[in-house]
């Protein structure tokens, strides 16, 4: 890929091959969500400090243990932490409902 190319043509080129989007840029949640691009699914790497192996390990480890959840999703890695929001067309009681799920998974994953 050129150095040049647009943070949308990265994220249309994922789409087309239906694979997930590894990142460390930030506006890739400014596309998906307030832009509502749809994506095929996007991990944010934020695991600053970390040597390349480390942050391979904790991805790779991420991966195995969330496959399922990670399609059209918008997942954040940073240290001692996983968020995987899904994409939501709505919002509502079921929204709020996931959200709740969500954030008990993170604090058992914490506490792991």
């Amino acid at each position: 890929m050129e150095p040049s190319i647009s943070d949308e043509a990265v994220l249309a080129m994922a789409n087309q091959h239906k694979a997930l989007l590894l990142t460390v840029d930030k506006d890739f949640g400014e596309l998906v969500f307030r832009q509502q691009h749809i994506s095929e699914g996007v991990i944010l790497i934020r695991l600053a400090g970390l040597s390349p192996t480390s942050k391979a390990r904790v991805v790779s480890a991420v991966i195995n243990d969330h496959a399922d959840e990670l399609g059209q999703a918008f997942t954040v890695i940073s240290p001692g932490m996983v968020r995987i929001r899904p994409r939501r067309t709505t919002i509502g009681l079921h929204s709020i409902l996931e959200n709740l799920i969500q954030l008990y998974f993170d604090f058992m994953y914490l506490r792991s």
